[in-house]
């Protein structure tokens, strides 16, 4: 009987397991596709937070304005996490926080908005912990007389710091006026945009103090140089006068010591102008006259104003000119300053003697000016167009100069329009450096002929 009760009970509950199987199955199959949602589900969340980092990363990344880069920063946040309104403060050093920028944003004006949101505790909370922080509504109290409530209807705040080199600079508050609160995942995207934000915004003031500094050494060279203009122009005058004897007859031997001073005086005048007008492209002021003239004129007045010294040195020089004319339109005295610089440089950095070509042609018009030099780097070639920087070369015995004469020379080719390149280049070999110009729009109808192009020590030139 015992027997026969216990294969009773297992019948039993064998029937009870075939009659739960399913039950247990259908129970497995639902958690899994249930599992399924929800990993497909935190996938997208993910993807659209890693695709809102990017975006963001491209709009910031758009602009190295400090206040440019916070103002993105509000209408993006805003967008990202669904915020109806959204406040973008200011930290100064002693920590009172000042309206910068609203998005979507009515009520209390920005000076009396920035002192009712530094008492809330949940952002002083969020600036203690330099992490993001969520919450309910806001308590800014009743309205002034005659004011529209500040931030009026607020259910749910969200608030993000943004901390630079250990400071927190800027707050972004968030809200919304419908009862849907911040979730955790909110508070990871702002963490990320948060991160993303405090590197472009450090990008953008270390951009920021750097120009800062340019234009305050700008500032101090133009000033400097500007001091110096005077006496060195006193200083030539009156060598003017000791030569020709305006002063009375100069004792014997005089004659060659007065020379080289004059020529040390120039250098100087040069020196000085290059600085002013360094200081003036800085600000934007450098004056433009455009005219139409032949480009061949300009380049045989360039090597009339270098044929003394291509003389002394032993230099040889030749020219390629387009038979026709070849017109352009632009400052004649730019154009002239940039051809001294580049005939002159040549003379400057060659080993040996001295030889360079300048070539004329048309369709776009160009000047082409080609030397045997120590040449240049390829880790140079863009650096030699930066203010200030210099190809030393021992072999040369570092020659005199600022290292501003092929940055003037540039700049001064974009402001009329053209470009200045170097084209190609070997070290001990040569270089070659073009200056494009553009054409006039109009042909005028009467042409000057070309100036004769004088050259030191024409051997073979052409």
């Amino acid at each position: 009987m015992a027997t026969g009760r216990a294969w009773g009970a297992t019948t039993g509950i064998a029937r009870r397991s075939r009659r739960c199987a399913p039950a247990v199955i259908l129970r497995d199959i639902s958690e899994r596709r249930a599992a399924e949602a929800e990993v497909r589900r935190l996938n997208e969340d993910l993807n659209q937070r890693l695709s809102a980092g990017v975006d963001l990363v491209a709009h910031l990344a758009a602009s190295l304005d400090p206040s440019e880069v916070l103002a993105r920063l509000l209408v993006r946040v805003s967008a990202a996490v669904k915020a109806d309104e959204g406040v973008l403060l200011r930290v100064d050093d002693r920590g009172g926080l000042s309206v910068a920028g609203r998005h979507a944003a009515e009520g209390a004006g920005n000076d009396q908005l920035g002192v009712l949101l530094h008492r809330q505790p949940l952002i002083r909370r969020a600036i203690s912990e330099r992490m993001p922080v969520v919450g309910g509504g806001l308590d800014l109290g009743p309205p002034a007389e005659g004011e529209q409530a500040p931030m009026s209807g607020v259910l749910h705040t969200a608030v993000l710091p943004l901390a630079v080199d250990g400071r927190v600079s800027a707050v972004l508050v968030l809200t919304r006026h419908r009862d849907d609160p911040f979730t955790a995942g909110d508070t990871e995207m702002l963490l990320l945009i948060g991160n993303v934000a405090t590197v472009a915004l450090r990008n953008a003031q270390l951009f920021d103090e750097a120009q800062q500094a340019s234009i305050t050494k700008s500032e101090f060279l133009r000033m400097a140089a500007h001091e110096l203009r005077t006496p060195a122009g006193v200083l030539r005058g009156y060598l003017s006068m000791l030569r020709d004897g305006t002063l009375g007859s100069s004792p014997p031997g005089w004659e060659r010591p007065l020379e080289v001073v004059d020529a040390k005086a120039g250098e100087l005048t040069g020196l000085i102008d290059d600085l002013l007008l360094a200081a003036s492209m800085e600000g934007g002021t450098v004056p433009v006259r455009p005219e139409v003239f032949d480009l061949r004129e300009a380049v045989g007045a360039a090597l009339g104003r270098a044929e003394g010294r291509a003389t002394l040195l032993g230099a040889r020089i030749e020219s390629d000119l387009a038979a026709d004319p070849v017109l352009v339109e632009a400052d004649s005295e730019h154009i002239g300053r940039i051809l001294d610089n580049l005939v002159n440089n040549a003379l400057t950095y060659s080993a040996g003697e001295p030889w360079l070509r300048l070539s004329v042609a048309e369709a776009p018009p160009r000047v082409a000016v080609d030397d045997h030099g120590v040449g240049v780097d390829p880790e140079q070639a863009e650096r030699i167009f930066e203010r200030f920087y210099r190809v030393n070369d021992p072999a040369l015995g570092y020659p005199p100069g600022t290292g501003l004469g092929l940055y003037i020379s540039r700049d001064l080719a974009g402001l009329a329009g053209g470009t200045l390149a170097l084209e190609h280049s070997r070290p001990g070999e040569g270089s070659r450096f073009v200056l494009t110009l553009r054409a006039p729009a109009r042909t005028p109808v009467e042409v000057a002929r070309p100036a004769p192009v004088p050259a030191g020590r024409r051997r073979g030139g052409r």
